[in-house]
């Protein structure tokens, strides 16, 4: 199982959970640098993978966006116009990624977060490193690294 995001001394690991498509995920607000509301149309990169949007330019920071819907092979939700930037800090390279809307945050016990099934919602089942139960639905927790590190190999996100 790889839960190596999640060890550590605590017992709890903050979850903040997303939307794209009609589905709900989670990724540790641990990688999370900031939330912006996508309110501008980013610049494309010509040649650039077709996972990426284009970049924005916030506080004189060049940010790539990677489209998760896209990523995850999966209809964008784009109707309500709660769409967000999610920015992610790994290992000093800051990449934005693009979700239908963003829900809240989770405290989860690291024993909830159970292991993959075979029922997951997204083509890239590699990306998905554990799910977890709230009230109503099962929250599949993403791996930003792995996403990072399918876009381009040549990128340390260890």
């Amino acid at each position: 199982m790889e839960m190596d995001l999640f060890m550590g001394g605590a017992s709890e690991v903050e979850i903040l959970e997303f939307r794209v498509g009609k589905n709900p995920y989670g990724i540790n607000i641990n990688d999370i640098k900031e939330i912006l509301p996508y309110d501008k149309e980013p610049t494309p990169v010509p040649n650039s993978h077709a996972y990426i949007e284009g970049i924005i330019i916030p506080r004189e920071v060049v940010l790539p966006i990677v489209n998760l819907a896209a990523c995850f092979g999966l209809e964008s939700a784009n109707d309500d116009g709660n769409d967000m930037n999610i920015i992610a800090n790994i290992n000093n390279l800051h990449v934005a990624f693009h979700v239908d809307s963003v829900s809240g945050i989770h405290k989860v016990a690291k024993a909830e977060i159970k292991e993959l099934n075979k029922r997951l919602s997204i083509n890239q089942k590699n990306v998905i490193i554990g799910v977890f139960e709230t009230e109503d639905r099962m929250i599949e927790i993403v791996d930003l690294r792995k996403i990072i590190a399918n876009l381009n190999s040549d990128v340390n996100v260890g």
